[in-house]
């Protein structure tokens, strides 16, 4: 069984996708988490100065999507075929693109959501919404905090303080 280790900050952020994985998985790991006062040392050591890291038998592997894209190969979740690896890769890139785009450092909720809604706009939610709907991935279900295998459902809300977009 190889040793995994991932070092990020102790907070969810980009690491998340990943602890979600390796538990899946049922993977043993060393959670390494970094203080912001020793970031300045610890970002000289790691790949393109970027965390998260997961070493894999001291193998350092960086970009957390394509860390997540890995674990998910190593658990079955990354779809049969080539055209369902890109469907599961689209979906995960579009909510990448809507996560960059989020007005993470404003405080006031109100504020919050109406960057949000102006730099992405309704129709982005609900045509990515229609797009989950649509796409018919075998072995693959979105759930509120987790990916399982089985047939892919899809239904829920996503909220952005009083915004609310459901789908069934």
């Amino acid at each position: 069984m190889p040793h995994y280790k991932l070092i990020y900050f102790n907070m969810r952020g980009r690491a998340e996708i990943i602890r979600y994985l390796l538990a899946y998985l049922d993977i043993k790991y060393e959670d390494h988490r970094i203080s912001q006062d020793d970031w300045p040392a610890v970002k000289q050591t790691v790949p393109f100065g970027k965390i998260p890291i997961l070493e894999v038998d001291g193998v350092p592997l960086h970009q957390s999507l394509a860390i997540g894209r890995f674990l998910a190969r190593e658990a079955g979740l990354a779809g049969k075929t080539e055209l369902e690896q890109c469907q599961v890769d689209a979906i995960i890139d579009t909510l990448d693109d809507f996560m960059s785009r989020f007005p993470w450092a404003e405080k006031k909720q109100e504020i919050k959501i109406a960057l949000l809604i102006a730099l992405t706009g309704q129709s982005f939610l609900s045509y990515f919404l229609h797009v989950l709907v649509e796409i018919t991935v075998s072995e693959v279900v979105f759930t509120e905090d987790r990916l399982i295998s089985g047939n892919m459902g899809v239904g829920g809300t996503i909220e952005f303080g009083t915004q609310n977009f459901t789908c069934n």
